[in-house]
């Protein structure tokens, strides 16, 4: 009876750990199949994120090929006064205009790259609202430059540009390109 009771626990022992064999296989097998739904989303979400970087740089890539190609048809307009020159009355960025002294109007590529490469390039500066000496146009875009030479665009802070490469190009352009508004003395 004894050897009877032996058997009958080893033989339920047996089949209990079989069944938790089963149920590990069972569950690990679900984990797998949960692991994969996991990798899949994960690597969807890394798609979705390359996808949408894609098309954020090919949408900054779309604008800078328009604003070049607009760029390379665009007249600019530079209202000048020479940066030396000192005045009684402040010279603003709303009066520059009708106090110049030249007119500039560049519509050649190369000269267009040129002066908005003297633009763009300088330290920061702090800009002076009441000694303008230079406006330019470029379609809706407005850069304004005091008698340091710091450049103010948009209302964001100064950078101050190389004034005598400002100055050799207003020098370079042709008679045509360069109107004499008013010399004063």
């Amino acid at each position: 009876m004894a050897q009877f009771q032996l058997n009958k626990q080893a033989t339920v022992m047996t089949r209990l750990t079989e069944l938790l064999r089963i149920k590990v296989v069972v569950k690990l097998q679900e984990l797998g199949e949960v692991r994969g739904v996991i990798e899949q989303n994960y690597s969807w979400q890394a798609m979705k994120m390359a996808i949408a970087a894609s098309g954020v740089l090919l949408f900054a890539l779309c604008l800078l090929v328009t604003n070049h190609v607009a760029l390379a048809n665009t007249t600019i307009t530079v209202y000048f006064i020479p940066f030396e020159v000192e005045t009684y009355i402040a010279v603003t960025p709303t009066t520059i205009a009708s106090q110049a002294w030249e007119k500039w109007t560049i519509s050649s590529k190369r000269d267009n790259d040129r002066l908005l490469a003297i633009l763009n390039h300088g330290r920061e500066n702090t800009f002076d609202q009441n000694r303008v000496r230079a406006l330019v146009i470029i379609g809706p875009k407005r850069y304004v430059v005091d008698s340091t030479g710091t450049v103010q665009k948009s209302g964001t802070e100064g950078l101050a540009i190389d004034k005598r490469a400002f100055v050799r190009l207003g020098d370079q352009l042709s008679p045509g390109q360069r109107q004499v508004l008013r010399r004063e003395k």
